[in-house]
Parts: C-alpha cells; sequence; structure tokens
C-alpha cells in the first residue's frame, strides 16, 4: 500500500491503483487507515463526483492530494442511486487513468487545460468477488482492470492472535504510516 501511495511521485509513470481483497473483518479498513495522515491522501468514506471535486479539485490540480483512499467501495456505492453509481464509477476509471478533462452536467461544470488524474486504493469484501452482478458490471466499465488486485486470508492461528489483539485493545498504540513523499 505504501508503495501504491508513492507510485504518483515517479515520473514518468502511471501511478499504481489497488484494490485490496479479504473477508469481511480482515482488517482491510484499518489497514487503509494508517496511511490517513500522509499529506497527498485524500482518505474518504462516503462521496459523490460533484463532492470530490468541489472539495478537492484545487488540491488535485496542484498535486499537492495525488491518491484517493476509499476504505468500503461497497458501502460507498450501496449509498448512491444507479446513477449515482454509474456517474461515480465512470469518474474513478477515467481519474485513474486517462484523466478527466471536462465534466458538463447539471451542478458539475469542470474544463481542465491538461487531464486530471490521481490514484485510488480501495478495499472489498471477498464476497464482491463472487458476485458475479456486481463484478461483472464493474469489469465492463473497466474499474477492476485498472486496479491491481491485493488479496489475503488468515489462517486460524492468525485469526486466534488478531482476536487476542483485539479484546487487549494493542491496537490503540500504533501509529500512522509515515511517509515523506516529494517531487
Amino acid at each position: 500500500i505504501g508503495y501504491a501511495v508513492a507510485s504518483p511521485y515517479v515520473e514518468g509513470e502511471t501511478p499504481v491503483s489497488l484494490m485490496v481483497i479479504s473477508e469481511i473483518e480482515a482488517g482491510k479498513s484499518l489497514m487503509l487507515s494508517k496511511f490517513n495522515s500522509v499529506e497527498s491522501v485524500i482518505y474518504q468514506t462516503d462521496f459523490t463526483r460533484y463532492g470530490l471535486l468541489h472539495e478537492w479539485l484545487p488540491a488535485l490540480r496542484t498535486r499537492k492530494k495525488r491518491t484517493l483512499i476509499v476504505p468500503d467501495i461497497v458501502a460507498l456505492m450501496e449509498s448512491k442511486s444507479q446513477t449515482g453509481k454509474a456517474a461515480l464509477l465512470g469518474f474513478l476509471t477515467s481519474l485513474t487513468e486517462e484523466g478527466v478533462v471536462n465534466i458538463d452536467t447539471y451542478g458539475t461544470s469542470v474544463h481542465l487545460d491538461s487531464p486530471l488524474r490521481c490514484n485510488i486504493i480501495v478495499a472489498a469484501p471477498s464476497v464482491v468477488v463472487k458476485d458475479k452482478r456486481r463484478w461483472s458490471a464493474w469489469q465492463g466499465i473497466g474499474f477492476v482492470s485498472r486496479l491491481l488486485p491485493i488479496t489475503y486470508r488468515y489462517n486460524h492461528e492468525a485469526v486466534a492472535k488478531i482476536v487476542k489483539y483485539i479484546t487487549r485493545r494493542e491496537y490503540s498504540a500504533e501509529s500512522p504510516a509515515l511517509l515523506s513523499l516529494t517531487d
């Protein structure tokens, strides 16, 4: 994840976008939240295309913000209408590769001189990959093909250690990820 957050700083290369896939309650969101304090990261749990552009366009234009992290892509999508889902997924798909140049819709008008790009890192439960309807829709617009899938699973011993770690609240002593990124 740290390498993906650093990837927009590699000149002449397309930044790496990720989809972190694991079982429900496997710590995906907690893992991603470690990067919330990195200066170049936008960490959002819920937003619309309009909201993201309205709030973050200046920082994305100046490249002060270069990575968008969404700790639960399913929760984000389920909070939207069908039209809202399609618009947001299309926007995120464009943002990761070819870039966003012009948007003219009701309530949103953006015209840029050069394509606006950023990488995205999202987390999804593994049941999403098994949900043929949803996964096919995401594949159909090219969303998942732009994301490097990262999967993991815990064995029973690891699960026992994690439960002990949580019940003892040992996670409260953890510190955020520290990345010093410059051009």
